[in-house]
């Protein structure tokens, strides 16, 4: 891959404007030279050739996914998921709170489809020791990122610390990346085992958060961790969801 760095993002149907606007505004940096990989779920073909004709670069993991057996997963009805989907998707439209229904959902996409299945699937697309970066779909880039790109390259896997922070918050997963070595698939494989330990009905809030943390503690004197805060002038959120 160009420049041995491959940006990933993951994105439901909701949140693919958010995906282009981060692409916008990556390339007014970098342009187009790195890959990109979208893992994608509940977006239709014609979004995904939109994509393709409106991009270079890219490498497309359209999942292929059903609301009604999404919905009998989490025991809830089609209209109940549609309802929590909506609710995460659109932050600036509708109030955002963590009714059970909600949760289940949070749960199931970020924790479940995005932390757990879709890095490890784009690790896969990736030359051996490329730098995988994984950014939160609702990230707008506000400088070049060379030097960022720079310290992660020194570790096999870097995140935000807030070690003073609750639990649930001492790292943000909003932006992660991995050194494609045996290290970060064996730290992947043990996060992978924390969010498995766990029912997805019996998880609090940012379990995903939660389970990287004591993967991380398991995993601290094998490999180089990375600490991501000083880098957060050179991005943002834009939360902004499909009205």
């Amino acid at each position: 891959m160009e420049n041995n760095i491959a940006i990933h993002m993951y994105s439901t149907d909701g949140y693919v404007r958010c995906v282009e606007s981060f692409i916008d505004s990556f390339k007014q940096f970098h342009g187009m030279d790195m890959t990109i990989i979208l893992t994608l779920r509940y977006v239709d073909e014609s979004a995904v050739n939109d994509l393709y004709d409106r991009y270079s670069n890219l490498i497309i993991i359209n999942e292929v996914a059903d609301y009604k057996e999404d919905a009998n997963i989490l025991g809830i009805s089609v209209e109940d998921f549609k309802r929590s989907k909506k609710v995460l998707e659109q932050r600036d439209a509708v109030p955002r709170n963590y009714g059970n229904y909600n949760l289940l959902f949070k749960q199931f996409i970020s924790v479940n489809n995005r932390y757990r299945n879709s890095i490890i699937k784009a690790m896969e697309k990736c030359d051996s020791k490329c730098l995988l970066v994984h950014f939160d779909a609702d990230t707008i880039i506000k400088s070049n990122l060379v030097s960022m790109f720079n310290y992660m390259n020194q570790y096999d896997v870097c995140i935000k610390f807030r070690p003073k922070a609750p639990l649930n918050s001492k790292v943000l997963g909003s932006l992660i990346s991995f050194k494609v070595n045996e290290k970060s698939k064996k730290f992947l494989n043990t996060w992978i085992k924390y969010i498995d330990s766990v029912p997805l009905k019996n998880r609090e809030k940012k379990y995903g958060q939660i389970s990287f943390y004591y993967a991380y503690r398991d995993m601290k004197a094998h490999m180089k961790f990375g600490n991501l805060s000083k880098f957060d002038s050179l991005i943002e959120k834009s939360y902004r969801g499909i009205k």
